[in-house]
């Protein structure tokens, strides 16, 4: 049987709720959500697993000039924007600060966004990468 992939974005929720004080309540984290894709009003990024490397597919409302890194800002970790609306990064599975979790079979690593070439400014975003390799049912026979 072929070995199976699965693809996994996964970001965990903070949920804010009002009460009849007046104040807000912090609620969180809840349940993750797990996706191969997420969407903000800046940037959509879009997960494949591969079984050397993660591929991520970035693409951008308006001109990008910032950075993207996973893991370490090491330079084939890093990419620096030129202008463009998309911009691919691969990731290697034995590179870029990427961990792996035997038990589980999965490879996690972080996504950073900076919009600012040099500065970290609010409204970065940063997003967790996991990719879980599972092998499936072996019959022997």
């Amino acid at each position: 049987m072929e070995p199976r992939t699965t693809l996994l974005l996964a970001m965990v929720l903070t949920m804010v709720a009002s009460n009849p004080g007046g104040r807000e309540i912090l609620r969180g984290p809840t349940m993750p959500v797990v996706k191969n894709y997420f969407t903000t009003d800046r940037t959509k990024v879009v997960l494949t697993c591969e079984p050397e490397r993660f591929l991520v597919r970035i693409n951008f409302t308006q001109p990008f000039r910032g950075v993207v890194h996973a893991g370490d800002k090491r330079d084939n970790c890093r990419i620096r924007g030129n202008g463009s609306h998309r911009y691919t990064l691969p990731v290697p599975l034995n590179d870029c600060s990427t961990t792996h979790n035997d038990a589980t079979g999965s490879f996690t690593n972080s996504l950073t966004i900076r919009f600012h070439p040099s500065l970290e400014l609010e409204g970065d975003e940063i997003k967790t990468l996991v990719c879980k390799f599972t092998t499936g049912d072996v019959n022997l026979g």
